[in-house]
């Protein structure tokens, strides 16, 4: 791929300019990466490679978090964990909506890379609110866990 001078649109092959003597390093500056249109250089936005990463956990969470949320309304499965003594908000109904929040920022990140960080976070108390509640190790909370983990690292890698 061609690659052209942000100040003065002259074709570059190294990291300076042979026009003006701009740095130029790799042709990416900010994220942008300099293609040739048709009146010269125009700046075009960087494809983020964890768009499919962030569509697919963002679905699956979306999908768990709504299960797990409707689970706090069935009165017959809520009453049997009251009875064992475990609480229903901190295992079915704030995990939930934390999940959903987190798969929707996830997806919504497509667009805003910020809200990557933030669904880590809501995936992350949503295992740990389920930890507390049911205090065993579940499905949420392992899901929670290590997709919460990976947001953070890889917002981490695409700042």
């Amino acid at each position: 791929m061609k690659r052209f001078c942000v100040n003065c649109g002259s074709e570059v092959e190294g990291n300076f300019c042979p026009n003006c003597g701009t740095k130029n390093e790799n042709g990416d500056i900010n994220n942008q990466v300099f293609v040739n249109g048709s009146n010269g250089p125009v700046v075009t936005e960087k494809k983020d490679k964890y768009n499919l990463y962030k569509s697919i956990t963002g679905g699956i969470m979306l999908f768990l978090g709504f299960c797990v949320f409707i689970v706090s309304f069935n009165e017959e499965q809520t009453h049997l964990y009251e009875i064992a003594g475990y609480s229903i908000m901190m295992i079915f109904t704030i995990p939930g909506l934390l999940t959903l929040a987190g798969g929707s920022l996830s997806i919504a990140s497509k667009k805003n890379n910020q809200f990557f960080l933030y669904s880590g976070i809501a995936y992350i108390a949503a295992g740990a609110c389920n930890l507390i509640g049911l205090s065993d190790i579940s499905l949420l909370f392992i899901l929670s866990c290590v997709f919460g983990i990976l947001n953070i690292v890889f917002y981490t890698k695409t700042r």
